[in-house]
């Protein structure tokens, strides 16, 4: 070793030879440790998070997609009865309520398809957008016009596949 000029039992070769690794050591890993460690802490908990964001947003999406389609059910139904029956005073203050419900839901699910931006790739948000910009067209149809419910359903399924894949 370094050390073969020194008497073994000397105070300098033992506080050099054993002392002073196992110090170095100890100085070296314990700063290390305080700088690292927390560092890659925060950065799990960083992820840790991000990945709870994503979970909560996709179930909000989960909701707010099947009450959307729901509202959007209801409306059209009461719609056709009022084609073919006429609705009472009653029935056309619920079919104004189911315009307001199915708006407020739109709203709701719009708002978390937007926070998809924020946490999902490239790929789920585009196919958000086709999404929205069809529901939109549909807001502007006849009801004569309007798709089948199961559009709106293959609509989620094709969404709701893209954020399974992400968050599994």
């Amino acid at each position: 070793m370094v050390f073969d000029g020194l008497d073994e039992t000397s105070i300098a070769y033992i506080v050099l030879n054993r002392w002073l690794p196992g110090l170095i050591t100890v100085v070296t890993g314990g700063y290390l440790a305080s700088i690292l460690f927390p560092k890659l802490q925060k950065k799990a908990r960083r992820n840790s998070q991000f990945e709870e964001k994503r979970l909560e947003i996709a179930e909000k999406i989960v909701q707010d997609f099947n009450r959307y389609i729901v509202a959007w059910r209801r409306l059209i139904q009461i719609s056709e009865f009022e084609l073919t029956q006429g609705l009472s005073d009653a029935e056309q203050e619920r079919k104004t309520q189911f315009v307001m419900q199915r708006n407020e839901r739109r709203d709701n699910l719009l708002d978390s398809l937007k926070l998809c931006q924020l946490y999902f790739c490239e790929g789920a948000c585009k196919e958000i957008q086709r999404f929205v910009d069809w529901d939109e067209k549909q807001t502007r149809q006849s009801l004569d016009q309007l798709p089948n419910i199961e559009a709106w359903r293959e609509h989620e399924s094709t969404l709701l596949s893209l954020i399974r894949n992400e968050i599994s």
